[in-house]
Order: structure tokens, then sequence, then C-alpha cells
């Protein structure tokens, strides 16, 4: 708790650094704010293009899911990888000045979230351009959804930047393991999709459907899905989440396992950060 009552005492420090972190992104870049828009529609563009008529999956409004997918995805994605060297890139100013250490994946997560924020907005105008309407009884679940994605992508950050300084290989390996991620993700598949896929292919389809739940970032998208109605030719309801749960009964479960999960990897990467901390100016 010391280290949370230290942070709130440098607050104005942390503000000053998401400023940095934001201008410096886009430094020299005549688009600047624009670019983190443009990149999440230029993807979304190309994997509808790819998935709703090269090769058609998803059924109506698969645009729409995906979109609702893929801003957090992102957000999860270029948060972990900023954050990764976060502390390695400072090591200079670490070794200049005192201030919490915790401030700089701190910041990190922060100007992301700016960012995330700024591409819900571009949801959100997307959705009124589409007269696409919200489950709104499902809003409680979808925040739940986020509040463990960011406890876990905390805890990721923490550990992933403090182990950085140390092994530069941290980097690469998670560059990679993000690639394999995203695909073994719900982002592009529909869940429902994917998850009668491994019951049919896999020689062992409840231990293949159990590893691709508790997967952490698993629930949290399959709960941003529920916002968006089903609405597939011939369901019998137009409610994801009854569409999910008949699927997968115990899907609650496997939302309270990423929970906890989330919430053991925070406490982990806070005890590795914390642990490590006081070296990272003799080792960079």
């Amino acid at each position: 708790m010391n280290e949370l009552a230290e942070v709130w005492r440098y607050r104005e420090l942390l503000l000053n650094f998401v400023r940095r972190d934001l201008k410096i992104r886009y430094k020299n870049s005549v688009l600047g704010f624009a670019w983190s828009l443009l990149n999440p529609l230029f993807q979304i563009l190309v994997l509808v293009i790819a998935f709703r008529y090269m090769m058609p999956v998803g059924g109506r409004n698969y645009s729409a899911k995906l979109f609702l997918a893929m801003v957090p995805w992102m957000f999860f994605a270029q948060a972990l990888m900023d954050g990764t060297s976060c502390v390695a890139e400072q090591v200079q100013l670490i070794k200049k000045v005192y201030f919490p250490r915790l401030l700089l994946p701190l910041s990190t997560l922060c100007s992301n979230l700016v960012h995330f924020v700024l591409g819900l907005a571009v949801l959100a105008g997307f959705f009124a351009l589409r007269h696409v309407t919200l489950e709104w009884s499902h809003v409680p679940l979808a925040l739940g959804g986020l509040a463990i994605q960011i406890a876990f992508l905390a805890g990721l950050m923490l550990a992933a930047s403090s182990l950085a300084v140390y092994y530069n290989d941290v980097k690469f390996m998670l560059m990679s393991l993000v690639q394999a991620w995203f695909f073994l993700s719900p982002v592009m598949l529909p869940p429902e999709m994917a998850l009668h896929g491994l019951q049919q292919q896999m020689p062992f389809p409840q231990v293949a459907k159990a590893i691709y739940l508790l997967n952490p970032m698993a629930p949290p998208l399959i709960a941003y899905r529920t916002l968006l109605p089903h609405d597939a030719v011939g369901a019998t309801t137009n409610d994801y989440l009854q569409v999910i749960t008949q699927l997968v009964p115990d899907f609650m479960s496997y939302y309270a396992a990423s929970a906890l999960v989330a919430a053991a990897m925070l406490l982990v990467g806070f005890l590795i950060f914390r642990r490590l901390q006081w070296h990272f100016a003799e080792l960079g």
C-alpha cells in the first residue's frame, strides 16, 4: 500500500508522463491522434473483406462484431508492447532523479487508455451510422470484462517491463506470443464457430473447449460481444448471452476464472516489479 500512496503523491508527475507519451507517439506526424483511429479502421476493413466476403463467416453485422472485439484487443496488444519497453527506455531518467518506478508502466497504461477511449468514440459513431442496437442490459457484464482485461494487462505490463530490463528477449517473445494469442482469441471468428470447430475437430473436445475459454482474454471479449444481438438467420434468440450460455452452460464460471487469473497476474506482476525496481538503474 505504501507504493500506491507514493504514486498518489506523485500524481502530477504521472499526468506529465501521460502527456509526454501521447505527444511522443505521433511526434512529427501530420495526422497525429488520427492514426489511433485510422489504424484500427484499416485493419478492420481488411479483416471484413477477408472474412466477410472472401471467406464468409460471422453472419450479419460481422463488421460491427469485429469492431467491438478489435478495439479492446488492439488496446491490449499495443499497451502490452509499449509497457514491455517503458522501463528499459527510461533507465537514464531513473539514474538522474527519484520518482516511484511504478509511474512508468502506469503512465503507459493510462496513455493507451486514452487511445482506447478514442477508439470507443469511433466505435459509437460507427454503430450510430449503421443503426446498430445494443443490449444495454449486458453493459455490466461488458464493464466487468473490461476490468478483468485491464487488471490482467496491468499485471503483464508490470512483470514484462521489469524483466525486459534484464533480458531483451522478453519483448521479442511477447511480440510472437501476442500474434499467436490474437488468432487463439475470439476476435476474428465468432466464439460459437470456434467452439463448434474445436468440438468437431479436436480429439479431446472438452479439453480443447476448456483451454480456449481459460484464455484470460476470451471471456472479456465474449462479454463485449454480448452487447450486440445475435441476429443470425434461424437463431431461436437474439440475446447473444443466451446463445453463449446454451453453447457453454458454465460460461460464467470461466468468466469468474478469468477474473481470478487477472487478479493473480496483477499481484504477481506487482511483486516482481517491486522486487526488481531498485536494480533498474544498475542494470540499465
